[in-house]
């Protein structure tokens, strides 16, 4: 077993909010998200410009670019946010080419809300949209704040 996959495993065993300073000071460390400069710089963005409105995500996966998102607009004060979660769970719904083949991605939306639960996510604040896209982007789905 890789000391990735180790950590991963006590990560994923220890109680809030130990496994939400851990996941903090892992992604800012060790496991370093790429995307969270662009993120902080976004929301640093919005925040001064006193932006209203919500945060969506297509296709979450594991989670871990919603993860950083969550909490680069808690560092810039953006706490009115609503954060939608789409995804069919399910992988893709068919092959796309020799490399990406149906089912791929697949991952358990309780696998999902758990690690944006430990990773320290109001998960109040987030709206999971399961399904294809063609199933949950549509006019009904709109609700006003």
């Amino acid at each position: 077993m890789k000391a990735k996959d180790i950590l991963h495993r006590i990560w994923w065993n220890l109680p809030l909010p130990a496994s939400a300073y851990v996941y903090s000071l892992g992604r800012r460390s060790v496991f370093k998200d790429a995307r969270r400069p662009v993120f902080e710089a976004a929301f640093q963005r919005l925040a001064a410009r006193g932006f209203q409105g919500d945060y969506l995500e297509f296709g979450v996966y594991r989670g871990t670019g919603f993860c950083t998102a969550y909490h680069a607009a808690q560092k810039f004060g953006c706490t009115n946010i609503r954060f939608f979660a789409f995804d069919s769970f399910q992988g893709l719904p068919e092959d796309e080419g020799s490399i990406f083949k149906q089912g791929m991605y697949a991952i358990p939306k309780d696998v999902f809300e758990k690690t944006a639960r430990k990773a320290g996510v109001d998960m109040n604040r987030v709206i999971i949209e399961p399904g294809f896209f063609t199933e949950t982007l549509s006019d009904r789905k709109r609700s006003p704040r």
